[in-house]
């Protein structure tokens, strides 16, 4: 593990300023402090209702990650939290998936079973259905906080809130006229290289936000190398690849850079907004593939270009409504392309370079109101229509031309969605309300989907109850329906995947400490998978399981603000896929999923200006797909360190050092899709006949040593 020295020296510097800082008078800092857990119970949410309403009334499992937990932890990167949240399964490969998030026990490999929104306006990628891009590119300096919901959401936000939604809450400008500027410059392990900032103006009715995120940096080489194939000695064999080694910006060696970046700009004059936001991320190919058959220094870019006009208006105390016109580009740049090696197919050495190519754009319309109908009832209801056109399949060029045609008329389709829906929140008292929704949604390809939701929240005192049900769909992505490139799965014929949620969640609440209780039951039904060359509805998944949390303000004394624990704990009872009939169910474990887990962390805030936290992970062993020879990953510990000053020397100004994986653990991670590559060593035999991996995708992916990051932090 290669840390830069300068960064660590610096580090360690830190220390003796955040002494020396204890003693000296505090500033208040913008974010202030949690003042007691009640107050968390107490903050409004949006994303479960599309409405604001108090956390503990809203009607789903709801976690809301405030700015003082962005920043006390030390995120670099927004998608660190999935590290930190109950129910989840992430799947680190660095590449053209940088991250593979499995929620609640759903596994799937193309597409994410949850939206990714930035201020209720989803992201994910529109032939992929992948929530990637967002969560790694998004610039961190403008969110304001992340709010996490669990369940099915199809109810208010139709196709693909299949397991939940992660929405984005952005930093608004403050009241009166003038600007102020939030960002970070950080430098540190495997070439890391990051700005990331967001500057706020408002003169009268006119506000202004501009956010950008340049992030760039490399895998860790020397992890790597803990693998078989994705050691370096594959990716530099001559045998295998011939002449092309000697291009070093295409083969060669395990390198694998990344080049991340965000642009979101927002002009509002009162309530109307005008927005364009310009993402990308642009990766390596990772660990994911095996090294005998692709290289890990190809490119994969995905652009993504939104622009968007929203408008609120109010009809005097009892109708508010938002209308949302989107146009939006979400496509692969044909600057994207792997080298892959044809050894293993018996045919003798064949080495091709190919570029890829994917355009898809879409129009939409969203008329969202709320309505008070009286002292006891509101309604939230809206429609929505959408107009995609979307790519068959990759258009391709060899030998480092670039593809031409991906705009033809017969390599794409069009296809609209529109949706329709109503929830009802009836508050019988202060103490009891209960929930009912129906969203009814039809696309030109599949038909009509039709999904409820219901429940019930109480909340007595301390205590808070809720008993949830909800129903959900997932379209299959365009990516599975043609098949993209031969032999990589298709079928024109398939379905949405349906799933149905049964929840029940309870919470303890007192000034100083919170435990909360959540139980559920998931049942998906006409999973797609992959059988052969062809993908296919296979088969149903039963999920079983619960997450246990506690939040603990310790009494704090002296120059210590706050200190905070919390931890949590994700069991799953049952985890199985289903494939037969009623009568001769074939019931196998479902695959790369740990049966316990533990996230523990604490904060200490001295005098709102200096955090330290401690973060670990405790990751049980996960048995693997049955395609995976090794048939178990082990399990893990790791543990991350952050210090955070601001306002250290001059007002405005801040450190901050993040080291990740502490101790320096070696550990893996199971391989995405089959992960068929296993482990035996590959040669060439006496006849010059090469072999090697078992499969395209390898069955462990190496992660990371220890790495340290520094931070300049700016407040203006």
């Amino acid at each position: 593990m290669k840390a830069p020295r300068a960064a660590f020296f610096a580090g360690w510097c830190l220390v003796p300023a955040f002494l020396a800082a204890q003693g000296a008078p505090g500033q208040p800092g913008e974010d202030k402090v949690l003042k007691d857990l009640l107050e968390l119970m107490n903050t409004p949410v949006v994303s479960a209702s599309r409405t604001p309403e108090r956390l503990i009334d809203a009607p789903a499992t709801v976690i809301v990650l405030s700015r003082s937990d962005l920043e006390g932890r030390g995120y670099t990167e927004l998608s660190q939290i999935l590290d930190d949240l109950p129910g989840m399964e992430v799947v680190r490969s660095y590449g053209a998936n940088y991250f593979k998030n499995y929620w609640r026990g759903y596994r799937n490999d193309i597409g994410d079973p949850f939206l990714v929104m930035v201020d209720g306006v989803a992201f994910n990628h529109l032939w992929f259905n992948t929530a990637d891009t967002p969560l790694v590119s998004y610039p961190i300096a403008a969110v304001e906080r992340v709010e996490v919901v669990y369940g099915p959401a199809s109810a208010v936000y139709g196709t693909n809130a299949f397991m939940g939604v992660i929405n984005l809450i952005t930093r608004k400008a403050p009241p009166g006229n003038g600007a102020t500027v939030r960002g970070t410059l950080t430098t540190g392990s495997f070439g890391a290289r990051v700005a990331d900032l967001q500057a706020l103006v408002r003169s009268g009715e006119l506000t202004f936000s501009l956010a950008a995120r340049s992030d760039k940096g490399g895998l860790d080489e020397d992890a790597a190398e803990r693998y078989e194939y994705t050691r370096s000695r594959y990716y530099a064999d001559r045998g295998l690849w011939g002449s092309v080694v000697d291009d070093g910006g295409r083969a060669g060696s395990a390198q694998s850079d990344h080049q991340h970046g965000a642009l979101d700009l927002r002009v509002a004059w009162g309530a109307t907004e005008f927005g364009l936001q310009r993402l990308w991320t642009s990766n390596g190919y990772g660990t994911a593939y095996a090294a005998d058959q692709s290289q890990a220094i190809g490119k994969w870019i995905r652009p993504e270009l939104s622009f968007h006009l929203k408008q609120g208006l109010t009809f005097g105390d009892r109708i508010a409504s938002t209308l949302l016109l989107r146009y939006r580009r979400s496509d692969v740049d044909d600057g994207s392309f792997d080298v892959e090696s044809y050894y293993g197919y018996g045919s003798g050495a064949a080495t091709v370079l190919t570029h890829y190519e994917v355009l898809n754009s879409s129009l939409a319309f969203t008329q969202d109101f709320e309505i008070k109908v009286n002292d006891r009832l509101a309604l939230n209801t809206g429609l929505r229509f959408e107009q995609k056109t979307l790519q068959k399949s990759y258009a391709t060029a060899t030998g480092g031309a670039k593809p031409t045609g991906s705009l033809g008329d017969a390599n794409h389709f069009a296809v609209s969605d529109r949706g329709l829906y109503l929830q009802a929140r009836y508050t019988l008292n202060p103490s009891n309300r209960f929930f009912a929704g129906l969203r009814s949604d039809h696309n030109s390809v599949y038909g009509a989907a039709n999904t409820v939701r219901g429940g019930y929240v109480g909340n007595f005192g301390p205590w808070g109850l809720k008993a949830l049900y909800g129903q959900a769909y997932q379209e299959p992505t365009a990516r599975l329906l043609y098949g993209a490139t031969s032999g990589t799965g298709s079928n024109t014929g398939l379905r949405p995947e349906t799933s149905n949620t049964a929840e029940i969640s309870g919470t303890y609440t007192q000034p100083a400490l919170s435990l909360s209780l959540s139980v559920y039951a998931v049942t998906n039904h006409g999973r797609i998978q992959k059988v052969g060359d062809e993908v296919v509805n296979s088969g149903d998944q039963d999920v079983r399981g619960m997450d246990v949390g506690v939040q603990w303000l310790v009494p704090a004394r002296g120059v210590v603000n706050q200190w905070k624990v919390w931890g949590w704990y994700s069991r799953i009872f049952r985890a199985e896929d289903i494939a037969g009939h009623t009568g001769a169910e074939q019931r196998t474990r479902s695959g790369d999923l740990a049966d316990d887990k533990v996230w523990v962390g604490t904060t200490l805030t001295f005098r709102t200006r200096l955090s330290l936290s401690l973060t670990g992970r405790i990751i049980g062993p996960r048995p693997t797909v049955q395609s995976n020879p090794i048939r178990e990953v082990p399990g893990y510990a790791t543990f991350d360190l952050a210090l955070a000053g601001r306002d250290l020397w001059k007002k405005g100004l801040g450190l901050s050092l993040r080291v990740a994986n502490l101790t320096g653990k070696d550990y893996f991670h199971p391989g995405l899709r089959d992960a068929g590559a296993g482990t035996r060593p590959g040669g060439f035999d006496a006849a010059g006949l090469w072999s090697g991996s078992a499969s395209y995708y390898n069955s462990l992916l190496p992660q990371p040593g220890r790495s340290v990051q520094l931070s300049l932090n700016l407040a203006f």
